[in-house]
């Protein structure tokens, strides 16, 4: 069994050799707070015209508070941060406020089976992130694509692929491309992109629900594992409600996320988007951590942490 990684809290147990084991489970929170942070530059120019732009990467900052512990409620909680020396090594957070998605059917549907709530179990199923086929005509210089269709001829040298390509085939675009070129897919969404498109395998909104806004989840990229930031759901589009319809993959039902902030890297098609108990990667914010006890020798303990991407 493999050690404790996440800060112990009632449903991530430690034990005294540092492992996830049964027992030694960490201390509830008493609050927890988050901020957002992405800084933002802004000028006006001599006419009052506003410029803004990006100054800096998105940060999540996060402060717990504890009730008064009990010695045995905090040594392993103390005892697992003084392990990460400060600010030097990163750990995982679970936050209760976000832990679950909000709707029923949604948080049903990613919940694994071996999990059940009032005695139903999850239906765990693995939400992707997908990429649709468009047609020629429609590419994107230097956008990375994957042909999905050559009914329309197999020479695509024009776009910057084979000239006798195949399915599969990947290529970088040097040109839009003709409708003659039946369709491609890009292989991820460009870093700065505010929307994604999730699926998974007979994926249906009004048989699996969807995410709702201030739902969070993180991401597992085969194709990219520094890709571990969190992110917030702040609009949602399904098939039966959209304002720019999410299309069919011909197999299942896409539902286009709006999220914040906007992707921070790349995201390939087919990574993972982790919406029950989305781990949040974090650093201490100082590397001193001190405590109290008061006069009926509880320890009093808060914490501040600090989202640390890869």
């Amino acid at each position: 069994m493999a050690f404790q990684n996440i800060l112990p809290d009632p449903n991530n147990t430690i034990g005294d050799t540092g492992k996830a084991t049964a027992g030694g489970e960490g201390p509830g929170y008493k609050s927890v707070s988050i901020t957002s942070k992405s800084e933002v530059m802004s000028q006006r120019t001599n006419s009052g015209r506003l410029v803004t732009r990006s100054a800096s990467g998105h940060t999540w900052s996060v402060s717990i508070g504890y009730n008064p512990l009990t010695r045995a409620q905090f040594d392993p909680l103390f005892s697992f941060l003084l392990h990460k020396r400060g600010n030097l090594n990163p750990f995982f957070v679970s936050l209760p406020q976000n832990k679950v998605p909000q709707t029923t059917l949604f948080a049903k549907t990613v919940r694994p089976t071996n999990e059940s709530v009032g005695g139903v179990a999850g239906l765990g199923k693995v939400v992707k992130s997908v990429q649709l086929p468009q047609a020629g005509g429609t590419f994107i210089v230097g956008q990375e694509y994957k042909i999905t269709s050559v009914a329309g001829g197999t020479n695509w040298s024009s776009v910057g692929g084979a000239t006798n390509a195949s399915e599969g085939d990947i290529f970088i675009a040097t040109a839009v491309g003709t409708s003659a070129l039946t369709s491609a897919s890009p292989t991820y969404a460009k870093a700065g992109t505010d929307n994604i498109l999730m699926s998974f395998a007979s994926y249906a909104a009004g048989t699996h629900g969807a995410p709702k806004p201030g739902d969070f989840f993180t991401v597992t990229d085969a194709s990219d594992s520094n890709h571990t930031k969190v992110y917030q759901v702040v609009r949602t589009e399904t098939k039966d409600t959209y304002d720019s319809q999410p299309a069919d993959d011909g197999s299942a039902e896409t539902a286009r996320l709006y999220i914040s902030p906007a992707l921070q890297r790349n995201l390939y098609d087919d990574a993972t988007l982790t919406f029950h108990n989305p781990l949040m990667r974090v650093i201490a914010t100082s590397d001193t951590q001190q405590y109290s006890l008061d006069h009926k020798n509880l320890y009093e303990f808060s914490l501040k942490l600090q989202e640390a991407q890869k």
